[in-house]
């Protein structure tokens, strides 16, 4: 089967709120995979009111589209933790186009009290508006590798080499190696992009970077080639760690395994 992934992935962020005074306000992040219709959101949750709120976490979903109407559906990892932590936990939405709508979602506080938020009015943002011009030239700044992985015994292990472009070049090229039975091992060849969160003040920014790759070196904009993985990390905003999440093809399968919600670091030359 043959893909054309030039529309492979695309970015939007939209504010969720009611606009009614002391009312929660969602800042959802989101990468879009067009190629498998999936997203990957950055969520982060504040209100003006007492106590206040800062949540932020990442949730994965799949979204239908049809004559222009879009519905997307995405949820937080379970987490077997006890007392349960803050999270936006389910996220749906319907919008025209990808600009505008409406959603409700779904949230708990410290100690796992749950709150839902009905039909509130989305409006798209643009990611790029608060981008702090210092850190992104210093993205330049040659090739960084980063490593995302659990940590735990056996479990896969992603590096990946990675380019970013510098000012209004937000391309992000690199190569990857998911280890994940010593000593198999999937190679592939990144291609993507990376933008600014939109993220409430006085909290610092987040980059968010989204690839796909490819069992060869991309030629140009389109590749009519499938491909064998797939990369999401947030990042703060010097680039040192944030979350992850990555998708990759073992040597020999057709099938993706999918890696959720792990530790990354930048690993300092």
């Amino acid at each position: 089967m043959q893909t054309n992934t030039a529309v492979g992935l695309f970015i939007a962020s939209y504010q969720i709120t009611t606009g009614l005074a002391g009312a929660p306000v969602l800042h959802a992040n989101f990468a879009v995979n067009t190629v498998d219709k999936t997203v990957s959101v950055f969520a982060h949750l504040t209100n003006t009111s007492n106590p206040p709120l800062n949540i932020e976490n990442t949730m994965q979903g799949t979204y239908t589209e049809e004559g222009g109407t879009i519905k997307v559906t995405a949820n937080a990892p379970l987490l077997q933790e006890f007392p349960p932590v803050s999270q936006v936990t389910k996220l749906e939405m319907t919008l025209t186009n990808w600009e505008s709508g409406t959603a409700t979602y779904s949230y708990t506080e410290a100690g796992g009290n749950p709150h839902v938020v009905e039909n509130a009015p989305v409006h798209k943002l643009n990611a790029d508006g608060n981008a702090d011009q210092t850190v992104l030239a210093a993205t330049s700044n040659g090739i960084k590798t980063f490593r995302l992985g659990s940590g735990l015994l056996g479990a896969p292990v992603m590096t990946a080499h990675l380019e970013f472009g510098e000012g209004s070049n937000n391309m992000v090229l690199g190569e990857g190696n998911v280890f994940y039975d010593q000593p198999e091992q999937t190679v592939t060849y990144f291609k993507g992009t990376y933008t600014y969160l939109t993220v409430m003040p006085p909290h610092n920014s987040r980059i968010l970077v989204v690839a796909m790759g490819f069992p060869v070196p991309p030629n140009g904009d389109v590749m009519e080639i499938e491909a064998n993985a797939y990369l999401h990390m947030v990042l703060d905003h010097e680039m040192k760690s944030g979350l992850g999440n990555f998708k990759y093809k073992p040597q020999g399968s057709d099938e993706f395994k999918v890696v959720e919600n792990v530790p990354v670091k930048l690993e300092e030359k």
